[in-house]
C-alpha cells in the first residue's frame, strides 16, 4: 500500500543498513544499531551504507516470480509447468499467464508495491544527499547516479506494466506526502522523469565496474530503450552506438551460454546483472532450479544426474518452461538451441501437454512425447553449493541486447542495411549465416508477423536470443499495441488445441489486457484512477 509502507520504510529501514565491504560483498548486511533519519544521512559512510540498501530493494522487484510472470510467461515464448491434476487458473500465477486475471489479482499489487518501495529508497537517498558533504565527491556522484538508474528503472517498468502512475521525486516523511496530490501521470510524463533521471544520472557513473554496481553504459542502455518507448529512434541509436566503441567495454562473448555461468558474473557482455550470492551472509540464492526445472523432476534430479550425486535433490516448479511453439521457431543451425534449451526425458511427461514435445495436437490426435525442454543456459549444476542453492545472477541487460536495439531503431529508421548488420553480428555468434528476409515471417511462427520482413526478423532474434531473460512481454507490445493482442489470442489457439486443461475462458485477449490493473487498494488509498477496461 503506498499511502502507509512508503512512510515507514525510510525509517525502518535504518535497522538494516547494508555496509560497502569490497567489490564482492557489497551488498552484504552486517548489524547495525538503529538510527533515524534525523541523525543518519549526515556523512558520506552513511550514504554508502543507504545505497546499498535500494540495491536490496531492486533485487526484490526484479527477483520475483511476479516479474517474471510479467516480463516473460505473458508473451508466446514462456509458460508454466502447471500440476496436470490442477486446473490453470489456481491462484494468481496462472491468470496472469493466461489472461483471466482480475483487478484484484495479487501479482499486480505485489510488483506495484516493490516498484513502489525502490523509488520511495532511492527518493530517500536523492532528497538528501545535495545538502551533504562528501570526502570523495566522485562518491558522491556514483551514488547519486545509482540511485537515479534505480528509480529510473522502476519507472520504466511501472509505464510498460501499468502505463500511467504517480510519479513521486521525494520520499514520503508523512502519512499525508505519501499520497500524490496529483494522481497518476500520463505514460509519456513517467517515461519524460526515466530520460530525465538517466540523463543526470550518466555522468557520474564509472564506465568500469566488475562488482555488479550500476554502470555508465547499463544507464545509457536503458535510456535508449526508453527512447524507443517514445519513438525518439535517433536519439535511442545514438545511445546503442556510444556502447558500441571502444570507451566502453562491452562485448559479445564468444559463447553464448558463457554469459549466464555463476563463475563469470558481470563479464564483459553483461550490463547489469542482479546480484546473488548465497555464500555471503544476507544475500539469498535466486531458486533457480525451481524457476527452470520441470515441477516433476524434484526427486528425480540427482539420479538423472542433473544435479552431482553430492547434491541433495531440490525442488522445482517450472516457473519459467520454453513453450512448444519457441522450442519449433529454432533455425536449424542455430548454437543457441544445443547451448539454452536442455530435456528432461521421462515417460510421463505426456501429461504435460502445455510443454511436451514432441507436442500434442488434439485436432489430430497427436499424443505429447517424453521430453520437456528447460532452460539450460541457466543450468549450472557444478557451481550448487553443499545445501543445493544456485549462484545465478539475474542477467537483467547484456551487449546483444544492445545490437538488437540498435537494429530495431535502424529499422524504423528506415535504414535496412544498418538494421541487418547490427542482426547479422547476434547471429554470427549463434553460428548463423546473414539474415534471409525470404525466411520470414517464419512458417513455425507465421502469426508472429510484424508485417513487414525485417520487423519480423528482428523480433524474432529478440524472442530467441533474450528467450526467458525478460523481455518478450514489453517487446510484444513495442511492437504494436493490435499486433500484440492478436499475437497472444493465436498463442491461445495454439495453446488451446494442444492441451485438454485450457478453457474458453483463457487467453481471450483484450487490448485493455496489455496493462496490469491499478491496485485496488492503491484507488481507495490515493485517489487513483482504474485503467479502462478493468
Amino acid at each position: 500500500m503506498m499511502k502507509f509502507s512508503s512512510y515507514i520504510l525510510p525509517v525502518l529501514a535504518m535497522g538494516c543498513l547494508l555496509v560497502v565491504t569490497g567489490c564482492e560483498d557489497f551488498l552484504t548486511p552486517e548489524p547495525k544499531s538503529f538510527a533515524t533519519t534525523a541523525n543518519f544521512y549526515q556523512s558520506q559512510g552513511d550514504f554508502e551504507q543507504a545505497i546499498n540498501g535500494v540495491y536490496v530493494e531492486m533485487r526484490s522487484l526484479v527477483g520475483s516470480h511476479n516479474y517474471r510472470n510479467l516480463t516473460d510467461r505473458r508473451g508466446p515464448t514462456t509458460t508454466k509447468h502447471f500440476d496436470v491434476n490442477l486446473p490453470h487458473t489456481v491462484g494468481g500465477d496462472p491468470q496472469t499467464d493466461e489472461f483471466t486475471m482480475v483487478a484484484s489479482n495479487g501479482n499486480s499489487d505485489d510488483l506495484w508495491d516493490d516498484s513502489y518501495d525502490l523509488i520511495n529508497q532511492a527518493n530517500v537517498i536523492l532528497s538528501r544527499i545535495d545538502d551533504v558533504a562528501f570526502e570523495d565527491d566522485a562518491v558522491k556522484a556514483r551514488i547519486k547516479g545509482e540511485a537515479l538508474t534505480m528509480r529510473a528503472f522502476a519507472y520504466w517498468f511501472a509505464g510498460q506494466a501499468w502505463g500511467g502512475v504517480p510519479i513521486i521525486l521525494r520520499d514520503a516523511r508523512t502519512p499525508e506526502e505519501a499520497a500524490p496530490e496529483g494522481g497518476s501521470s500520463s505514460v509519456e510524463a513517467v517515461y519524460q522523469q526515466v530520460i530525465s533521471d538517466l540523463q543526470a544520472a550518466i555522468p557520474g557513473l564509472p564506465i568500469n565496474d566488475t562488482s555488479g554496481r550500476i554502470t555508465r553504459g547499463a544507464a545509457k542502455f536503458l535510456l535508449g530503450r526508453t527512447y524507443l518507448l517514445t519513438a525518439e529512434y535517433a536519439a535511442a541509436l545514438s545511445e546503442f552506438e556510444d556502447l558500441d566503441v571502444g570507451t566502453f567495454p562491452h562485448r559479445l562473448l564468444d559463447g553464448y551460454r558463457d554469459v549466464f555461468d555463476p563463475a563469470n558474473k558481470n563479464n564483459d557482455e553483461s550490463l547489469w546483472e542482479i546480484q546473488y550470492n548465497p555464500s555471503l551472509a544476507g544475500q539469498p540464492d535466486l531458486d533457480m532450479w525451481n524457476i527452470t526445472l520441470p515441477n516433476n523432476a524434484g526427486q528425480k534430479i540427482s539420479q538423472g544426474g542433473l544435479l552431482p550425486d553430492a547434491h541433495p535433490p531440490t525442488t522445482s516448479n517450472g516457473w519459467l518452461m520454453p513453450t512448444p511453439d519457441i522450442i519449433a521457431s529454432f533455425e536449424e543451425g542455430d548454437g543457441r538451441f544445443e547451448q539454452g534449451i536442455g530435456w528432461f526425458i521421462d515417460e510421463e511427461n505426456s501429461s504435460f501437454q502445455e510443454i511436451a514435445w514432441p507436442p500434442s495436437d488434439l485436432s489430430t490426435g497427436q499424443v505429447a512425447g517424453d521430453s520437456l525442454p528447460y532452460l539450460f543456459k541457466y543450468y549450472f549444476p557444478e557451481t550448487v553449493n553443499s545445501t543445493g542453492e544456485s549462484m545465478n545472477n539475474w542477467v537483467l541487460f547484456r551487449f546483444s541486447d544492445v545490437l538488437l536495439s540498435a537494429a530495431e531503431a535502424s529499422w524504423r529508421l528506415g535504414d535496412a542495411g544498418t538494421a541487418q548488420t547490427y542482426l547479422n553480428r547476434v547471429r554470427e555468434r549463434a553460428g548463423l549465416g546473414p539474415v534471409d528476409l525470404g525466411n520470414y515471417p517464419r512458417s513455425a511462427t507465421s502469426w508472429i508477423s510484424t508485417g513487414d520482413a525485417l520487423g519480423d526478423a528482428i523480433l524474432h532474434e529478440r524472442l530467441i536470443e533474450l528467450l526467458g531473460e525478460g523481455h518478450a512481454w514489453f517487446d510484444l507490445k513495442r511492437f504494436g499495441s493490435d499486433f500484440a493482442v492478436s499475437v497472444m489470442r493465436e498463442h491461445g489457439n495454439r495453446f488451446r488445441n494442444r492441451d485438454r486443461k485450457v478453457t474458453g475462458d483463457m487467453y481471450q485477449v483484450q487490448s485493455h489486457m496489455l496493462l496490469y490493473p491499478i491496485p485496488p487498494n492503491e484507488i481507495n488509498l490515493a485517489n487513483l484512477q482504474q485503467n479502462p477496461g478493468w
